[in-house]
Order: structure tokens, then C-alpha cells, then sequence
């Protein structure tokens, strides 16, 4: 019964991938006619991400994000992408995208100001005296609205590279209440 088993499993496999292989096929068919038909890019992203093609799914999103309007779900997804596939540069066109939003959800804040510290990690990491990691800094403690979790975050960046003179404005930025707080004290 296992060999017989692993043959049915070993074929439901390959049907996958070739279902997967079709459904791809044929939105990149559509795109031939419209390249940025926006179901045919929706379905594509959608199967990358299940496939877990973060590379050509980043792609895909990012033509979506460039021609449709934004919208927070979408850019939290571009945002996590980013990171994944360390294209840390492009945060800073997604935080311009993310000042003009009308409406920001907890989740897309959360995502942005992740996605802000995780670049000036990377900006300070190869130039400690980086003007561009610390503005990135000032972005995600000015995005998170208060929140302590992420002020606590770019304070202990800063710490990390011993970088003193940006704390006073972070430590501002906390409410009086939150100063009474673990991430505060």
C-alpha cells in the first residue's frame, strides 16, 4: 500500500504543477494582450504567493502598486515583500504612498514602520553615520502614532549604533502615560 500511496501522491504532484503551470501560462497570456490587465496581474501575484515565489510575486505587485491605485492591504503586502527580497531602498517610495493614504488601518502602520526600521537597520549597517538611516528612523517613530512598541524599536536602533543625538525627539514622542511603561523606562 506505500509504494501505491506515494505513487498517487507523486501524481497529485505533478497535476499541481501543471495546473500551476497553466494558471500561470495563461495570465501571462493575457498580460501579452494588456500588460497590466489588472485581474490577470491579480491572478498571477495570487498564485506566486502560494507557491512562494516571493521574488516574481515582489514584481508583479509592484506593477500593480505603480498603474491601480493604492490601497492599505496592498501595501502592506508590497511592504513585507520589499523586505523579503531586501529591497530596502524602495521603502522610501512606499512611505511617500503611505503619507497619501486617507485611511491607515493598524495593520498597514504596523507594516510600515517595520518596514522603515528594517531599512535603516540596513542603511546604518553599511554606513553607521548613514543621514538616510536615521531619517528613516524619524519616519517610523513619527508613523507609529505613539505606539511604545515601535518607539522602543528605533530607540534601541539608535542604541545599537550608538547614535545619542536622535533619542531626545524619539523620547517625545512618548505619551505621559506610556512613560510610566516598560518599553519608556
Amino acid at each position: 500500500p506505500k509504494p501505491a500511496l506515494a505513487c498517487f501522491y507523486y501524481g497529485q504532484a505533478e497535476m499541481l504543477k501543471e495546473a500551476f503551470l497553466d494558471a500561470q501560462g495563461s495570465y501571462l497570456k493575457g498580460l501579452n494582450y494588456n500588460r497590466i490587465h489588472y485581474k490577470c496581474l491579480l491572478g498571477l501575484y495570487d498564485l506566486l504567493m502560494q507557491r512562494k515565489m516571493y521574488a516574481e510575486a515582489y514584481e508583479v505587485i509592484r506593477r500593480m502598486q505603480k498603474y491601480f491605485p493604492a490601497n492599505p492591504k496592498r501595501l502592506a503586502s508590497v511592504i513585507r515583500l520589499a523586505v523579503i527580497n531586501h529591497k530596502y531602498s524602495d521603502i522610501e517610495q512606499f512611505y511617500t504612498v503611505f503619507k497619501e493614504l486617507e485611511f491607515r488601518d493598524d495593520e498597514i502602520v504596523r507594516y510600515m514602520c517595520a518596514g522603515l526600521i528594517v531599512s535603516a537597520q540596513h542603511a546604518l549597517g553599511a554606513d553607521p553615520k548613514s543621514g538616510r538611516g536615521i531619517e528613516l528612523l524619524s519616519q517610523a517613530a513619527v508613523s507609529c502614532a505613539g505606539q511604545p512598541y515601535f518607539l522602543r524599536r528605533v530607540m534601541e536602533v539608535l542604541s545599537e549604533h550608538r547614535l545619542s543625538e536622535p533619542m531626545a525627539s524619539v523620547l517625545s514622542r512618548f505619551t505621559p502615560q506610556a512613560q510610566t511603561e516598560t518599553d519608556y523606562l
